[in-house]
């Protein structure tokens, strides 16, 4: 035999009387392909998140340039609607010109009067005063004289109007 001692059997495991306490703070570490494969992860939606807010501003956009060119088609109707507008009072204030309706009353046959005979109207004759404030009233008044405003009963036919002085 040799000097070796050759043996099948294992060499027994020490074992020390004290139990190994578990360790939270230890984790596993990623290998190369995992690490590669996250980050792919992370550029793609990146990739996607800013391509979606790129897709959204340019709708924004072609939303905001549709309103401005309705906007400025409504400017263009509001102009040719103002002119329209101008013109036909211009149009209206040549017609009722006095001397355009003077002309046309003549080419249909009417004539100036000789002599113009101008109408005003004139207050009705004045009635007696209301008694001031503090001072009494003639017997058998009631207050109602001042029906109409002129101290006196409305005449036949006409109503009283509040608020409405002459």
């Amino acid at each position: 035999m040799s000097d070796r001692a050759t043996s099948t059997a294992r060499a027994p495991q020490r074992t020390s009387g004290r139990s190994t306490p578990s360790r939270t703070d230890l984790r596993i570490v990623q290998t190369g392909k995992a690490r590669a494969r996250s980050r792919q992860l992370a550029c793609s939606l990146a990739l996607v998140v800013m391509f979606s807010a790129l897709l959204a501003s340019a709708v924004f956009h072609s939303v905001l340039v549709a309103g401005q060119q309705r906007l400025d088609r409504l400017d263009t109707r509001v102009e040719q609607r103002q002119q329209l507008l101008s013109r036909a009072r211009l149009r209206v204030a040549e017609l009722s010109s006095p001397g355009r309706v003077v002309a046309t009353a003549k080419r249909r046959g009417m004539v100036l009067p000789d002599h113009t005979t101008w109408l005003a109207a004139t207050p009705p004759a004045s009635a007696p005063a209301a008694p001031a404030a503090g001072q009494a009233r003639p017997s058998g008044s009631t207050g109602n004289e001042l029906a109409g405003g002129r101290g006196g009963p409305a005449p036949a036919g006409r109503t009283a109007r509040p608020g409405r002085t002459r």
